[in-house]
């Protein structure tokens, strides 16, 4: 009887999870209904596993788990993704616009930077394109470059001042309209007055 015992102690674990034939189990079943110690001894430990268990982690089935490590991977490398855009916003659309002034014996800087914030009023309707740089050509140029202004002239306008900028952008990453998808332009813009009149934008692009 006590061998028999022994082996249904063993078999307890098996027998409180169901892992045994059924043959097996009827015969634990009918053991610990005729052993008075047994019975007390399972229902020991019929507790201690039910705290036990309510009490420990529950534990994820394997699709589970493979699922969740999935998502895992896939939250990543969105974050890779948006972290990448992150440095690309910040590296096109951040940065600050590089001014280069010369060296002009014509123009002062105050004179430059007001012909140079009539340029930028004009950028900012080219939608998605980032300006780099806005450099001056040189004072020879700009004296070449008075006849041809006053082409551009309204009637009655006669121009006695002239400045050319050169500009490099991006236009926008995705392209639209009549712009190359997120290719590097270099214009020059062209402006000019009549005395201690305003700058005026006569013409830009890729001239």
């Amino acid at each position: 009887m006590r061998n028999e015992c022994n082996v249904v102690k063993d078999l307890m674990p098996l027998y409180y999870d169901r892992m045994i034939s059924d043959e097996t189990a009827a015969s634990v079943q009918e053991h610990l209904s005729n052993c008075p110690a047994c019975s007390l001894a399972f229902s020991e430990f019929q507790g201690q596993m039910s705290f036990s268990r309510s009490n420990a982690a529950p534990v994820l089935p394997l699709k589970s788990v493979k699922r969740k490590l999935r998502i895992s991977r896939i939250i990543a490398t969105m974050l890779g993704i948006l972290l990448s855009m992150a440095i690309v916003f910040t590296a096109y659309y951040v940065q600050p616009v590089i001014i280069e002034y010369g060296a002009s014996e014509m123009y002062e800087q105050p004179d430059m930077d007001t012909a140079i914030a009539v340029i930028r009023d004009q950028f900012d309707s080219f939608e998605g394109c980032k300006l780099f740089s806005v450099r001056y050509t040189d004072d020879d140029f700009c004296q070449r470059e008075l006849d041809y202004c006053n082409t551009l002239a309204p009637d009655g306008i006669t121009y006695d001042a002239c400045i050319v900028f050169r500009t490099e952008f991006r236009s926008p990453i995705f392209g639209g309209g009549a712009w190359n998808a997120n290719h590097i332009y270099d214009w020059s813009w062209y402006l000019a007055r009549t005395g201690d009149g305003n700058w005026e934008l006569l013409t830009w692009g890729m001239l």
